[in-house]
């Protein structure tokens, strides 16, 4: 918890540091995505802060002052209601927000294609895992990989490794998995990654050559009654085609296989 103080040594507030470094690097991320070329340094201009500043808040090298908190604010153009999120309201019970605050990183993991993505590609052989070369592999920049990785990190998924000649690496923690239990919004998430990945699936229509994808479709008309059935069957074939194309240390891409069944018609309602 930092301190901000005002004017006067008596007013003093209380920043929730993680959630307001977190809200930036979102902010940034959104950013980048919607224009690759963007800079951290071009976020810095655009909140009033020097780049060096920002660069150490984000790192959580250097705490804020009100004066720095409020330009930041100011420039988001955030409400009251925003801002109050990331202050300790003076006299209220310290209660420590670790489940809302892991329920919200669980949803961004499970919501985000990029943290699949560097799982699997972390496992693979002879891998370099530093930023820069994940970020290379992913077509990312390295503020998102490294974000995302930070983000896998809160949720016991990957853990850094001592930096060596300057370059941090990462490993991941465990088996990787990610799967949550309990998660109050778990189909919003589910559904936000499932658009990512279509979106995904259409870029590689444009960009990807033929001999290295396969998109196909088929048609058809169907009796509603078997729809759980094929559900089945889908769930069963995608995990086939996992264990066929699994060669173990041999592996040396990451791949995404979605399936889409859905109707053309308007359902009619009984």
């Amino acid at each position: 918890m930092e301190l901000l103080y005002g004017k006067h040594q008596s007013e003093v507030l209380r920043l929730k540091p993680h959630l307001f470094r977190s809200f930036l690097k979102e902010r940034l991320v959104s950013r980048f995505q919607k224009n690759p070329a963007y800079s951290l340094r071009a976020f810095a201009k655009s909140v009033g802060v020097s780049h060096a500043s920002l660069s150490q808040v984000l790192n959580g090298r250097r705490p804020l002052s009100l004066k720095t908190f409020e330009q930041i604010c100011s420039s988001l153009a955030l409400s009251p209601k925003e801002k109050s999120q990331f202050l300790e309201i003076p006299g209220a019970t310290k209660n420590q927000p670790t489940l809302e605050q892991l329920e919200q990183d669980q949803f961004e993991v499970i919501s985000d294609w990029k943290h699949f993505a560097l799982l699997q590609l972390m496992q693979l052989k002879g891998q370099p895992t530093d930023v820069k070369s994940l970020a290379f592999r992913l077509g990312l920049s390295s503020h998102e990989v490294l974000y995302s990785l930070e983000r896998l990190q809160k949720v016991q998924l990957a853990e850094a490794i001592e930096a060596k000649r300057g370059f941090e690496t990462w490993k991941i923690k465990g088996s990787g998995s990610t799967v949550f239990s309990g998660l109050r919004e778990t189909t919003s998430a589910r559904q936000k990654l499932q658009r990512q990945m279509f979106q995904k699936s259409f870029e590689a229509i444009e960009d990807i050559p033929f001999d290295h994808r396969y998109h196909a479709g088929i048609t058809m008309t169907v009796k509603m009654s078997q729809l759980n059935i094929a559900r089945e069957a889908i769930r069963n074939f995608c995990q086939e085609m996992n264990q066929l194309l699994d060669a173990g240390e041999k592996n040396d891409e990451v791949f995404h296989l979605s399936v889409a069944l859905f109707p053309l018609t308007k359902i009619r309602k009984e």
